[in-house]
């Protein structure tokens, strides 16, 4: 079982206020969401992003580390959570990474 970490307090997760600027801020909060995982990270995987769907979307965790297993959940759009991810394996995200 692995860890699951909200956004680093250093990250603010974009408002859903003003539509015109939404995806470009939620573009660049992924951007450093992952530069965040990347530097905190480690292994080959870090800073890739494992996407399960959900419901009427899809939950996505950014890879910290496999060894041990440590994940930082996007909370953007919907921010769904897979209801089974403190369940899945190093193997199980590994598969999933993209």
């Amino acid at each position: 079982m692995g860890k699951i970490y909200s956004t680093p307090k250093s990250l603010s997760v974009p408002e859903f206020d003003d539509l015109d600027t939404y995806e470009e801020r939620v573009e660049q909060y992924q951007n450093d969401l992952r530069d965040w995982c990347i530097q905190h990270g480690n292994g080959k995987h870090r800073g890739k992003v494992a996407s399960f769907p959900y419901a009427d979307g899809s939950a996505r965790y950014y890879i910290v580390s496999l060894r041990p297993l440590k994940l930082v959940h996007d909370a953007t759009g919907d921010a769904w959570h897979y209801p089974y991810i403190e369940r899945l394996t190093a193997k199980d995200i590994r598969d999933r990474a993209n």
